[in-house]
């Protein structure tokens, strides 16, 4: 299973365009010539006006750490057919967060879901987002919450999925997790 963090987050580009805007309006509102006076503009280099590089100011943003992904695995599509499951166990970190999405390259659409007792019947139901107490680990697994992935392209399967993970503090992270008919610790369990 491999780990890509990606520090995808809306408020850096908010911060960004709030950074680029304060440039251009210091620059405007630098020493101005008295009114009436022609030609006394005062001598300026271009470096004077020109805003930090967009990739220098996002580099100086601090990068928002995504939960940690403690393990995870998508059951092998059933024959003949293109949904599955995926299950991932994750720990925010210092501060609460949320699992608010998620994207697959192979799939149309993937789906935050939930299982609840609806009498004698359990029912699955789509949710917005599954929150991650600090410091607790959440286990997305069979039988509970877990990612319902649609429109799966069966064809491109090769042992391993890639999936984004999107988080509500703006953080994003990219993983492979492996295909399995049953959890991975089932299996390591029947071997023995």
């Amino acid at each position: 299973m491999t780990l890509i963090r990606t520090p995808a987050s809306p408020a850096t580009a908010t911060r960004l365009g709030a950074v680029s805007l304060a440039a251009l309006l210091l620059a405007a509102c630098g020493d101005a010539a008295a009114p009436g006076s022609v030609d006394e503009v005062p001598e300026t280099t271009p470096a004077a006006h020109e805003a930090e590089p967009a990739s220098d100011i996002q580099d100086a943003a601090p990068e928002v750490a995504a939960p940690e992904l403690l393990s995870g695995w998508v059951r092998t599509p059933p024959a003949g057919r293109d949904v599955t499951a995926g299950y991932v166990s994750l720990r925010a970190g210092a501060e609460d967060d949320q699992l608010v999405g998620a994207s697959s390259p192979i799939a149309s659409r993937v789906e935050l879901h939930t299982m609840e007792d609806d009498g004698e019947v359990m029912r699955m139901r789509q949710v917005e987002a599954i929150d991650l107490p600090a410091g607790e680990t959440v286990a997305l697994a069979p039988g509970g919450d877990h990612l319902m992935i649609f429109g799966v392209d069966t064809a491109s399967l090769d042992g391993e999925v890639e999936m984004t993970l999107e988080f509500a503090s703006g953080a994003a992270s990219t993983v492979r997790l492996p295909l399995s008919f049953t959890a991975p610790e089932a299996d390591a369990g029947s071997a023995e």
